[in-house]
């Protein structure tokens, strides 16, 4: 892979040549080195996951290249990108450029640092909270779960406690299914999906699950259903 710099008129320094992978404090972002980011470049429909490095002072966020196989990145115009990680008060993210990056002697992204992070609403679809059993199989077996948050797009699903399994098995990127029963509708909703994130949450396992190839007619059933929950919040 050529070794790409970041162009002249991006914010900040040249980025420094480390002979291993430099672990910087993550300023003001509050974002452990070690998190693992989710990167969706503008335009395409595609998310790629890095591992957080750090921070160069407020001119550069670092994060490792993603792994052969994961698809490609264009690294030479400048990409919008919006980033997603794990926080303790949930899913945060922020808006950012996709400066460059450099492949020797460590591979590494460099993103601007952005002028803002928050817990923004980031789905393409809204999500509306939930208390919705179901029936969730990740790794080859059906437990019980419980859906805490819905959208047409995707759900976030939470284990029963003590659960036994691993959210290793459950990592970003892994298929999983999902059935469950929407209040006004007897017939039973299967969601097949990807994994976005996974995490320990008070002890249980919490999984967002991004819906893949979801049936029609049970998209249109869950639109409706999350019409009627925002409805009733807004009334409230």
């Amino acid at each position: 892979m050529p070794k790409h710099r970041p162009a002249p008129e991006a914010k900040g320094g040249a980025l420094p040549d480390h002979d291993t992978c430099p672990r910087l404090p993550g300023g003001r972002l509050d974002i452990p080195p070690g998190t693992m980011l989710q990167i969706a470049p503008a335009g395409m429909d595609q998310t790629f996951t890095s591992e957080f490095v750090g921070s160069l002072g407020q001119d550069w966020l670092l994060a490792r290249l993603p792994e052969p196989g994961t698809g490609r990145l264009d690294l030479d115009s400048q990409v919008r990108v919006t980033v997603r990680f794990p926080h303790r008060s949930g899913m945060c993210g922020f808006e950012t450029v996709l400066a460059g990056a450099v492949a020797q002697p460590v591979p590494l992204l460099a993103l601007v640092f952005p002028d803002e992070v928050g817990a923004i609403e980031l789905r393409r679809a809204p999500r509306v909270p939930c208390y919705l059993p179901s029936r969730v199989n990740c790794d080859g077996e059906e437990r019980n779960s419980l859906i805490t948050n819905l959208s047409e797009g995707g759900c976030r699903l939470v284990l029963e406690p003590g659960d036994a399994m691993a959210p290793s098995r459950c990592h970003p990127g892994a298929g999983l299914g999902c059935n469950f029963r929407l209040f006004d509708f007897l017939d039973a909703i299967f969601a097949p999906g990807l994994v976005r994130y996974a995490r320990i949450l008070a002890g249980r396992l919490s999984l967002g699950v991004q819906f893949a190839s979801l049936d029609r007619r049970d998209k249109v059933k869950i639109g409706h259903y999350v019409e009627q929950v925002r409805t009733l919040h807004e009334g409230a």
